[in-house]
């Protein structure tokens, strides 16, 4: 999916960005409002019978450099990384962690960016 991938705030359809200033590629355009924005959100995030974590800079919470903090990640082999070099040069690090069907399993998002990272859960739920 390419990085100008947006969702719809109307119809929920995923393609190229409207242009400005609507966030609709509705006819309508109707005013978008807090709860249709939430509501964009959920339907982003992967399905889960359990939990779901959305974390940002947890590295920064001990110590770690970036790419220490991946290693640690990588370890489990669930790690979905997303454009690694940004991740190193900005020292910004999104993750969404899923347990889809029981609270042992998991698989796991993680990008330089919220967008990159919901994009990523996007891309994998549509297939």
């Amino acid at each position: 999916m390419a990085d100008n991938t947006v969702v719809c705030i109307n119809c929920r359809r995923v393609g190229p960005p409207p242009g400005p200033p609507a966030l609709s590629c509705c006819p309508e355009r109707k005013e978008v409002s807090a709860a249709d924005v939430i509501g964009a959100f959920a339907a982003i995030l992967p399905a889960h019978k359990c939990g779901l974590y959305i974390t940002h800079n947890e590295h920064r919470d001990v110590y770690e450099t970036v790419e220490e903090h991946l290693e640690h990640l990588e370890v489990f082999g669930a790690e979905d990384v997303v454009d690694r070099d940004t991740m190193i040069a900005t020292g910004e690090v999104w993750r969404v962690q899923v347990y889809p069907h029981t609270p042992v399993g998991f698989y796991a998002f993680t990008g330089p960016t919220l967008e990159a990272v919901l994009l990523r859960c996007l891309e994998d739920s549509n297939g």
